[in-house]
């Protein structure tokens, strides 16, 4: 990984993709973050809550602000928090701190991202980075749409880069995290299982692979679910109906 990195840093074009992601960063405010998911995280930092789903219904905030699971919100409070400190050291910039720091965490989910794909198809660098970094479609959804659907893609590809190396177990563990985060990862099981099975040496592994992936899935899910909170703003939502 350290490898890896050092060559990026040399390389232009992914200096150029770096830079114009802090461009938007600094001077773009997704309507997205701004009205739900920095609302929802920024309420948890002003008032600590073992159920931030619960915290944020009480003051009366969108139901729609996070639809998402317990890793997803661990993986974004860090960048915010931080963003939320400058916004208190320096309380007179004219920058919204706290909504750059939750962007920045998404640029750091978007780097490791780049580098696992960079695993799944390694001596690929160039193509990797204008198909991936330099795309459209990625700058777009991630820092003018301002969405998060990074998080599981990171973590759905961080599995698969376990599977790469023969680590099912983690594979598994991972790809529940992914679950966790939104339900709609549980979408790839499927074909993750028909590799696994259809390959006779890799067949005897799925077991190990799925138990792996209930137990942190519901390790990590099935706690928040007894919240009535989590269960309006997570599974009522359009998108987890169609799932199910």
């Amino acid at each position: 990984m350290v490898e890896q990195i050092r060559q990026l840093v040399r390389d232009p074009s992914f200096l150029f993709g770096m830079a114009v992601r802090i461009i938007l960063i600094v001077f773009l405010a997704p309507a997205t973050q701004g009205e739900w998911f920095v609302p929802f995280i920024d309420n948890f930092i002003n008032s600590p809550s073992i159920d931030p789903w619960n915290s944020h219904l009480d003051v009366n905030g969108n139901t729609l602000a996070f639809p998402y699971g317990p890793v997803m919100w661990l993986l974004l409070l860090p960048g915010t928090i931080l963003g939320a400190l400058g916004g208190a050291i320096f309380p007179g910039a004219d920058l919204d701190l706290t909504t750059i720091g939750f962007s920045a965490g998404i640029l750091l989910l978007d780097l490791l991202l780049l580098i696992a794909l960079l695993e799944i198809v390694p001596g690929r660098r160039r193509l990797v980075i204008w198909l991936y970094w330099l795309s459209p479609i990625v700058l777009y959804v991630n820092y003018w749409h301002g969405q998060v659907d990074i998080v599981p893609v990171l973590l759905l590809t961080t599995s698969l880069v376990a599977l790469r190396k023969q680590k099912y177990k983690l594979a598994g563990v991972i790809l529940g995290a992914a679950f966790a985060a939104k339900l709609s990862m549980i979408l790839a099981l499927p074909f993750i299982l028909i590799y696994l099975v259809r390959n006779n040496r890799l067949r005897r592994f799925s077991p190990v692979f799925v138990a792996a992936v209930i137990a942190t899935s519901t390790l990590l899910q099935g706690p928040f679910l007894l919240s009535s909170a989590v269960r309006t703003m997570v599974l009522d939502t359009p998108e987890a109906q169609k799932i199910y």
